[in-house]
């Protein structure tokens, strides 16, 4: 099967976790990664077209970066493992500057 997705996705190297910025909460740990959405691995149950605004710590390039997004979660999938959901979450809001330092990641 031939991918349709328009943007390059990456895994990272190490886990890294995602958190609720309104609650600080842990939701999960990113999947892959593109320069517009990712896949979060979650033991929470994120429903279709939830707003979140998240962030993580990622490293590109020997920079490490706290990444600051608004996301759209688009779908939800139940994983291999019980009680865990793969979750696809599209950005939605981004500063220029961590928008550029995701793309350098996902190349």
């Amino acid at each position: 099967m031939e991918d349709q997705r328009r943007f390059h996705r990456a895994t990272p190297e190490e886990v890294v976790k995602v958190h609720d910025s309104l609650t600080g909460e842990v939701l999960g740990q990113i999947g892959n990664l593109s320069a517009n959405g990712m896949m979060l691995i979650t033991d929470t149950r994120i429903e279709e077209d939830r707003i979140l605004q998240i962030h993580f710590g990622l490293v590109a390039d020997g920079e490490k970066r706290t990444v600051n997004v608004g996301v759209r979660s688009l779908w939800l999938q139940t994983a291999n493992i019980a009680s865990r959901f793969w979750v696809g979450l599209e950005i939605i809001d981004i500063s220029d500057e961590d928008e550029a330092f995701l793309a350098d990641f996902a190349e």
